[in-house]
């Protein structure tokens, strides 16, 4: 009888910074005017309650209208989600811990790179289940294309590009390795070589 010796796949926990995403929400609230409502994402932010309030004030600058702790009260309570975003009273103290709105835009980039971060654990579980999931090797190698082209579009991370193109000449190894066709020369990484041998010289392509 043969016997897996590989152990049981590990459960990761999304990155994510409650404290970080309090820190943005609250430069908003206390003076949208100064902070670049326009690079802001709801799903910059991951926590449900303060992802809530993210939507709000997206709704209300979108509708060109102000933006502060009254206004996506009202947004909240017209969408009936106040109570579960922590109330009109947590929009208030939001607003009033914030020191100063300078920070905004260093802790918004701290919450595109979890977002991103996550979008990554996103494409490896899509990943990891069309390779269980998929009829044969081709579809669960589309798949992962797929994934992994997807985490360059624009608002997924953009500085991934470097990741996803290695990725995709990944893929392409694989692809031939499949079909018994030889590489010659190295990703780079030398665990990724093992497993598909590296990549031809005509793959090798400057941005």
């Amino acid at each position: 009888m043969s016997r897996d010796n590989r152990s049981a796949a590990p459960v990761f926990t999304p990155p994510a910074d409650d404290e970080a995403e309090c820190i943005v929400l609250g430069c908003v609230l206390h003076k949208s005017a100064a902070c670049d409502l326009p690079a802001l994402s709801p799903s910059m932010f991951f926590h449900s309650r303060n992802v809530a309030i993210a939507h709000a004030i997206c709704e209300l600058r979108d509708r060109n209208e102000p933006v502060d702790p009254y206004t996506v009260a009202r947004v909240l309570l017209d969408r009936k989600i106040l109570e579960p975003a922590g109330g009109a009273a947590r929009l208030m103290e939001l607003a009033d811990e914030v020191g100063t709105v300078t920070v905004f835009g260093h802790w918004l980039a701290r919450l595109r790179d979890l977002a991103t971060r996550r979008a990554v654990m996103d494409a490896g579980i899509a990943i990891a289940q069309a390779a269980t999931e998929a009829d044969d090797a081709e579809s669960a190698i589309e798949t992962a294309q797929s994934a992994v082209l997807a985490l360059a579009k624009p608002g997924t991370g953009g500085g991934l590009r470097h990741v996803s193109h290695a990725i995709e000449l990944a893929m392409a190894g694989i692809e031939r390795r499949i079909r018994g066709e030889r590489t010659t020369s190295s990703t780079g990484l030398r665990a990724l070589d093992a497993q598909i041998g590296g990549f031809r010289s005509e793959e090798h392509t400057s941005e």
